[in-house]
């Protein structure tokens, strides 16, 4: 019988996808097609089922009444709805029809050619594939003088043989069922009338209709008693859908064959092609006259289970033929059983008996059945007596949240086993790992991507012929060669490898030196803070008066200066300006220095400014060197005398930005709160709001400074070595990244291509090496190319450290290959191959292995 709820899962599922796709779609039924399923009820009562639901509980426009495909419905149907292409099945599906294969193909066949005939493409359904984006499937392209010429073949077909189309040919050999319309309505106005309404709605008035046609047909070559067990046994499957949720559903089914009991069990399939067929009746009755407007849909694609109901008899006969059927149904079961049953009396012509016993007639139990039971049965009772246990099952005790909220009170009664009995410890494995070595279910031998990896070190691939194992050792030789000489060529010239030896040392004893140096260090501070004597004092007073008398002799002199330089052109003035300005630098008079630098900055403002006035309007600036020295000036004020700088001051160097356009860089100038005040009171420029914009470089800060400061941009540098480091000065990043390497920190590096980031890891890796040889650096590469690169690399630096027996420096993993890929200390691989490491359960020593990843 199948179950339709998945049937009606999987075609939602199927039509879901297109519509989040955004797919618009209509889905058509032709009446003539409903023919090719007349010879299987389970499949008639599909298809029903699936129009009825898709019609009564989705939002799908769903159309049933055009005839056929060559009919002129169809025709106005396509030429209303123009839909871009038609999806439609092949028949290749081998579908229980009850026809020949031929038969149905040459009628999908004819379907398609009559859709393409509408001047519509073609889609076949069955090949249809879905991205996140599209859906794929392959395609027939309408051509008009090709359907001409067939349609002219087909009509000389049809009119040589007297059929109107294919379908018409079978409808001639079809059997057509007989029905008592009229019979059916009266019980469906019966069952619709009783109160309260039925909880399964539409399902069960469809069910107590069909079940009350069967009992009056009755079934072929079966007494009514059995009828009747067969029916109760549907009707209890159908109480059975309303509550069991589908993981108690997906049971194995049993081996009918080996049933332990007899009863004629063909019957239950007759019984099933019955019910289904009077089902297909009820639904068309129902469909026609009205009825599913006022009952509830929504159970009609869970109509039935055949799965459940051949369970559900297996269960029942097995438990009837041994005397035990009473105890295997419960109170609530019963009760609403016995509510279907009266019901069906009610509609029925039969005399019924009760509903409960559900297995009345008699069963016996096949020879030889009980024996080999309990043949099984001693035999596990068995094993379990040599472990002392006397039940069938018990458990060690156990008590945590999780069980105690699941299980609840059915733990006490459970046989349980007693932990000090050293029979039963000694016959349990504790602390055992599960090794799943086989598949659940084909039982082939499970192996991951790495087994399935080519692996260039395996000793086991050594030749056994002479002249092949030579060849072989000769390969590996020029493999170490090419090796060492592309890691030459790309450390460079001059490139010397570093011994590596393990460390042997003691962790007290680095504590030890570790306090001492802390130790040292704080003396040294203190000494530092002590109180200082009378003779530094005057000392210290004596230099304060001759800097006093050195600035008061240089800002008497820059009087006489800016005085003089009145009447000077701007270049001259600056000139004379800067000599100035190297003075001060040499007395270290900084008050001074600051008013020089910033009448320097008055003039070029003022330079730039001319230059301004004289281009003409609209024309770009052809050249930006004025407004670069400018900032540069700013710049060189702002971090040389920032903390003796007055507020007029720097509101005058925010001016001189704001000028040139570049707003976004007063920030940098002005404290926090300086920029609105800057904006009440206005800069110190003589530039009216007015002319203002013709001053500006037209571009924000950052892009001026990258395209016309770049040689000027500030990069902080160091110029005291680190000794872990003997190739160059590493900046303040790279020595913090070292640090953390040295703690065993984990650190996450953001900077751009040939700032050092490899070298730390290089450093890294040679701090596991002189570690020991057990742990494990990865340096996950994103590229199969980078990985050569970075092997190479590694071998060349690294290649001299020696290794114990089996084991080497460097390995290689990736999807093309691997090369002492776990038998090594630095690991180069890629990130999809180091997953399959990490989650593979085989492979979990060696990721305990791993100090870092890289």
């Amino acid at each position: 019988g199948g179950q339709y709820l998945h049937l009606i899962f999987l075609l939602e599922r199927f039509l879901h996808s297109f519509h989040q796709l955004g797919g618009i779609f209509h889905i058509v039924f032709f009446q003539d097609m409903r023919i090719l399923w007349n010879n299987s009820a389970s499949m008639m009562l599909a298809r029903q089922v699936v129009v009825f639901h898709l019609q009564q509980n989705t939002p799908y426009t769903v159309t049933t009444d055009i005839p056929s495909a060559s009919s002129p419905q169809w025709h106005e149907y396509v030429q209303k709805n123009r839909p871009a292409f038609v999806a439609l099945s092949d028949g290749n599906q081998d579908l229980p029809l009850g026809l020949p294969g031929t038969a149905v193909i040459a009628v999908f066949k004819t379907l398609l050619l009559h859709v393409l005939m509408q001047q519509v493409n073609c889609v076949f359904m069955s090949e249809i594939e879905h991205t996140a984006t599209k859906a794929f499937g392959f395609y027939l392209q309408c051509r008009p003088h090709v359907m001409v010429e067939w349609f002219k073949s087909y009509d000389k077909y049809r009119r040589r043989k007297g059929y109107p189309s294919i379908l018409a040919a079978i409808t001639l050999n079809a059997t057509i069922c007989s029905r008592n319309v009229e019979e059916v309505e009266k019980k469906m106005m019966k069952v619709r009338s009783f109160v309260p309404p039925l909880p399964g709605g539409a399902r069960d008035v469809t069910t107590l209709v069909a079940c009350s046609q069967v009992l009056d047909q009755g079934l072929k070559t079966a007494d009514p008693q059995v009828t009747e067990d067969i029916l109760r046994l549907f009707l209890l499957h159908v109480v059975l859908l309303r509550h069991l949720p589908l993981k108690q559903r997906a049971q194995q089914l049993k081996d009918w064959n080996k049933a332990p009991f007899s009863f004629p069990v063909e019957l239950l399939s007759h019984a099933l092609d019955q019910v289904q067929q009077c089902m297909v009746d009820v639904l068309d009755i129902c469909s026609k006259e009205g009825y599913f407007d006022q009952m509830e849909t929504q159970f009609l694609s869970d109509i039935m289970d055949g799965r459940l109901f051949l369970q559900v008899s297996y269960l029942l006969l097995d438990a009837h033929s041994r005397g035990q059927q009473a105890s295997l149904l419960s109170k609530e079961l019963c009760d609403e059983l016995e509510v279907l049953w009266a019901l069906l009396k009610n509609i029925s012509h039969e005399q019924l008996g009760p509903a409960v016993p559900v297995v009345a007639s008699s069963v016996e139990r096949t020879e030889g059945a009980d024996s080999l039971e309990d043949e099984n049965h001693d035999s596990v009772s068995d094993q379990l007596k040599t472990l002392g246990i006397n039940s069938r099952a018990a458990f060690f005790p156990v008590s945590n949240t999780l069980v105690d909220a699941f299980a609840g009170d059915v733990k006490n009664c459970l046989p349980h086993l007693d932990r000090t009995d050293k029979q039963v410890t000694a016959a349990i494995t504790e602390n055992a790992d599960f090794d799943e070595t086989f598949h659940w279910h084909s039982g082939k031998p499970l192996a991951d991507d790495y087994d399935n990896t080519k692996d260039n070190s395996n000793p086991a691939q050594l030749p056994t012929d002479k002249w092949e194992r030579k060849k072989f050792l000769k390969d590996k030789q020029k493999f170490s060669r090419h090796m060492e000489s592309y890691g030459k060529s790309l450390e460079g010239p001059g490139f010397q490898k570093v011994p590596i030896v393990v460390r042997k040392t003691d962790q007290k004893q680095e504590q030890k030196e570790k306090q001492k140096k802390e130790r040292q260090e704080r003396a040294k501070s203190a000494k530092q803070k002590a109180v200082k004597s009378k003779k530094d004092l005057i000392l210290e007073e004596r230099k304060r008066k001759e800097e006093e008398m050195k600035t008061a002799q240089m800002i008497q002199q820059w009087k006489i200066l800016k005085t003089s330089l009145k009447t000077s052109k701007a270049l001259n003035s600056i000139q004379e300006l800067d000599r100035f300005l190297e003075k001060c630098d040499r007395e270290q008079v900084p008050q001074v220095a600051a008013e020089v630098q910033i009448t320097i900055l008055q003039h070029k403002v003022d330079m730039w400014k001319d230059k301004c006035s004289k281009r003409r309007g609209g024309q770009a600036h052809a050249n930006l060197e004025l407004p670069v020295e400018i900032i540069q000036t700013v710049s060189s004020i702002v971090d040389k005398y920032g903390q003796q700088l007055k507020p007029d001051q720097r509101q005058e160097l925010a001016g001189a930005v704001r000028l040139l356009g570049l707003s976004d860089m007063v920030g940098y100038i002005l404290p926090v709160g300086g920029e609105q005040e800057m904006l009440t009171n206005g800069a110190k420029t003589k530039s009216t709001a007015k002319d203002a914009g013709k001053y500006t470089v037209q571009m924000s800060g950052n892009r001026f400074q990258l395209q016309h400061m770049g040689h000027l941009l500030k990069r902080e540098g160091r110029d005291d070595p680190d000794p872990r480091v003997q190739q160059f000065i590493p900046d303040t990043w790279q020595r913090e990244l070292l640090d953390a390497v040295d703690n065993n920190e984990s650190a996450l590096i953001v900077a751009p291509t040939s700032s050092g980031k490899t070298y730390a890891s290089y450093y890294c890796m040679e701090k596991v090496l002189r570690d020991g040889d057990d742990g494990v650096v990865v340096y996950v590469s994103p590229t199969k190319a980078l990985v050569n690169q970075v092997a190479a690399t590694v071998y060349a630096r690294f290649s001299n450290k020696k290794m114990p027996d089996g084991m080497s420096v460097y390995g290689v993993f990736t999807r093309d290959y691997r090369h002492n890929a776990l038998n090594c200390q630095i690991l180069v691989t890629v990130p999809q191959c180091l997953e399959i490491l990490l989650l593979a359960p085989h492979r979990q020593k060696w990721a305990q292995r791993i100090r870092y990843v890289i």
